[in-house]
């Protein structure tokens, strides 16, 4: 095990990973079965890790017990594999061959609707009979029923919808549950083996490779990196024109990657679009323009107070039943709600590579989409939904008709929605809206963890407690069961080990449903092998942060002390060996400490002692708090630590909680006190990116200054890259801005949203100064 030395000064350079990346998810979490990108594997609901589903296994090995688990019109079990028995004309088919029966009870079947009289027997009281209904054993199973992908079925009786090799280029799909083909993305015509490998953020010729090595540069607009997964805006749109001479008209909007162009009454528009939905575009004129897109209905594109374009895309998607529908997914599209002629119609749309999956809170205030763009008034992301077993997916909602607006249109829609209004579904408390936290709901054959108000006086993560009630998030546990008598710990619902406090991991809890069977929910729970603060080390040892051995994880462990041998927290020092911890922050240099409450970290009084009527009375370094004293106060914060990179290039970090002095926010330096600078950190839970106030340093280096060979140079340190047309990159110290006049001349300069990466799951966008 090696200590955290050599990863701390990289950390606190910046105090917080500002990596441009996307963020995905860890490999094999998951919230849903499509999360699961092996064949043959679902999604476990109730650990959110993906398992075989071992009956797709055994059909995509061809192994059976019984003539059920075999294609019942195509093929029977024999000796314990599935042998076709003949029936149509494969080639006339879907992949799973049905034709009518060659019966002459079937000559004059009637197929054009159901529970018409000369169709046969219906077996399976679908209403279809037999004569029509390719699998009259299953009453999922007939003409009304909707095209199953890759399950070898044809499940809605029509040889023409295809079960296989969505894309046409020749290639089954590797998902397919009998006889899986070589295609790892059966609904992209460029990804199969054999195609070329091209910088498009995808492995095109499936040998698990994305984008050639070291070939594919990163894209950039005005300073903020985009990230590769950028939401589709190419189309036809209706623009109506606030601006100069420029008149009313048509436009397609062309897409490459995140590039964009189009024409506005003769003028040239172009610019980028990145995963939060922010449009940056020129058009020509001497405004840099920008909006916040919609992939549906209206938005609009400001360029100044004098100069606006409304653009309302027309062209629709075809229409779609359900969230998954395969009319849509096989165009790489996903079902949402267009409005056409104001009337709100089930339409495929683009999906939105940063939205939501639904069930989960959303809120176009706060920049949180939907996968859909089908934020159902700012309060959870819907499923389109036009029978009850659509929502079967989705645990605790049912289809419900509520009001939905686009801003500009509203009417009634059906979606899969929380049958307990507001209890949308979290893997942790930052997933919820502000006034609800992480828990849990017991249903009759599940539990799941949905947001819920938080108990009034209950503890937090951490907090001691005898039942529900001692925990805002009811999450009372003793070992792994909730409490039922003697002290537990609040524990936190989780996802990751990133979300637990670092004495604890990434668990399970076994609570019970209704119906009396234990389930098991991610949460928090105690790690014996680790320590918390000073206080759990004895005499002479110190709660110390060291890098585990796999190199992808934090520990802390009590071992003997430096410095002066008694904790130390937050004195000022110049190396590891003046600190108990050993671990000296970066800049401004103070004692850092592990801590698991507020309670656990201190305040100094600024000496000589000094009452105060504002912070602008104090040193630098010290706040005026509601003691009316100088103090310098130091709290329990969430501290992200960068522990290297994969081969791929992906940020490898982790959490651990150490205590912080306490800051003021900004938006602009202005904000601050002289000396000091308006700088980036991150909230108390490291789950947003902020702008508060510190000394400045420890560069000297001012606005557009070179920082490529040393990020530190820069007073305020933030240093960014900019990537230009053709891959040039430029590295310059930059600040915090409301608009481009906070950065200097806007001919020059332009405040834009720069992605900031956080921990797993966590991004924000925080406005900054780039050269234009």
């Amino acid at each position: 095990m090696s200590a955290m030395r050599s990863v701390l000064p990289v950390l606190a350079a910046a105090m917080l990973a500002t990596s441009l990346s996307d963020c995905k998810s860890s490999q094999g979490e998951c919230s849903y079965d499509t999360d699961c990108i092996d064949p043959c594997s679902i999604c476990d609901t109730q650990r959110h890790v993906c398992v075989v589903d071992n009956t797709c296994q055994n059909k995509k090995d061809g192994k059976c017990t019984d003539d059920s688990d075999c294609d019942p019109v195509m093929e029977a079990c024999v000796q314990g594999r599935c042998v076709r028995i003949g029936g149509g004309d494969p080639g006339k088919s879907d992949g799973d061959g049905w034709v009518k029966p060659d019966d002459p009870e079937c000559n004059n079947a009637d197929c054009s609707a159901k529970n018409l009289p000369n169709q046969g027997r219906d077996v399976d009281g679908d209403e279809w009979g037999r004569c029509c209904d390719c699998n009259d054993l299953d009453p999922k199973v007939n003409p009304d029923g909707h095209e199953v992908v890759y399950n070898c079925k044809d499940d809605d009786c029509n040889p023409d919808t295809k079960d296989d090799d969505l894309d046409n280029d020749g290639h089954g799909s590797i998902g397919r549950a009998c006889d899986p083909g070589d295609d790892c993305e059966d609904r992209k015509a460029n990804v199969h083996p054999g195609a070329e490998e091209v910088c498009d953020g995808m492995d095109n010729n499936c040998d698990g490779s994305i984008d050639p090595a070291g070939t594919c540069p990163d894209g950039g607009v005005d300073g903020g990196d985009i990230p590769a997964s950028c939401p589709d805006m190419a189309g036809h749109y209706i623009i109506t024109s606030h601006c100069l001479n420029i008149d009313d008209g048509e436009a397609d909007i062309v897409q490459q990657g995140c590039s964009v162009n189009f024409l506005i009454g003769g003028v040239q528009c172009t610019g980028t679009i990145d995963a939060a939905l922010n449009f940056y575009v020129n058009c020509g004129i001497q405004f840099a323009c920008r909006a916040k897109a919609k992939l549906t209905g209206s938005f609009t594109i400001d360029c100044s107070a004098n100069c606006s374009f409304d653009l309302t895309r027309t062209d629709q998607g075809a229409q779609c039943a359900y969230h998954n529908d395969p009319t849509c997914t096989s165009a790489a599209k996903i079902c949402g709600i267009t409005f056409q002629g104001g009337v709100p119609t089930n339409a495929c749309v683009p999906p939105n590579p940063q939205g939501r999956q639904p069930g989960y809170f959303c809120s176009s205030n706060q920049n949180i989409e939907c996968v859909n763009s089908l934020c159902i008034n700012n309060q959870y992301c819907g499923a389109i939904c036009t029978d009850p077993m659509h929502c079967q997916l989705y645990p605790g909602t049912t289809c419900q008709e509520v009001a939905y607006s686009d801003g500009t249109n509203s009417g009634l829609i059906k979606v899969c929605a929380p049958a307990n209004p507001l209890e949308t579904y979290c893997r942790r408390t930052p997933e919820c809206s502000s006034a609800r936290v992480c828990s849990y709901r017991q249903l009759d054959s599940s539990v799941i963890t949905v947001c819920r108000p938080p108990n009034s006086g209950g503890g937090l993560a951490g907090t001691s407690c005898t039942g529900s009630s001692g925990c805002e998030n009811n999450m009372c546990v003793c070992g792994d069961r909730l409490c039922s008598s003697g002290t537990g710990m609040c524990a936190d619902v989780c996802a990751t080990g990133q979300d637990c406090l670092q004495c604890t991991m990434c668990g399970t809890v076994t609570i019970p449903d209704l119906g009396g069977r234990d389930r098991t929910v991610p949460a928090c729970v105690s790690d014996p092998s680790t320590c918390c603060r000073d206080a759990d080390c004895p005499i002479g040892k110190s709660c110390q942060i060291f890098l585990a051995p796999s190199g992808t994880e934090l520990v802390t462990q009590c071992t003997a002390g430096s410095g002066t041998g008694v904790p130390n927290t937050g004195v000022p020092c110049v190396g590891e060996s003046q600190c108990f911890s050993a671990f000296c922050a970066f800049y401004p240099p103070y004692c850092v400490g592990c801590c698991m409450t507020d309670a656990d970290c201190p305040t100094f009084d600024q000496s000589p002692e000094k009452n105060c009527s504002s912070d602008r009375d104090c040193n630098l370094g010290y706040l005026c708090l509601p003691s009316g004293k100088c103090q310098r106060k130091f709290e329990c914060f969430t501290q992200i630590f960068i522990l290297g990179y994969t081969p791929s290039g992906q940020e490898i970090s982790d959490t651990a909680q150490i205590c912080h002095p306490l800051r003021r926010n900004c938006s602009l330096n202005s904000d601050c006190r002289s000396g000091e600078v308006c700088t980036l950190y991150t909230n108390k839970l490291a789950t947003s990116a902020v702008y508060q106030c510190e000394v400045a340093g420890p560069g000297s280096a001012g606005l557009g200054a070179d920082c490529a060979a040393n990020p530190d140079a820069c007073r305020g340190r933030l240093c960014i890259t900019s990537t230009y047309s053709g891959g040039q990159q430029e590295s310059y110290c930059s600040q915090p801005c409301l608009v481009a006049d906070d950065c200097g001349n806007p001919a020059e300069w332009s405040c834009v949203m720069m992605q900031v990466s956080l921990r797993d799951g966590y991004f924000s966008y925080m406005p900054v100064c780039a050269k234009r």
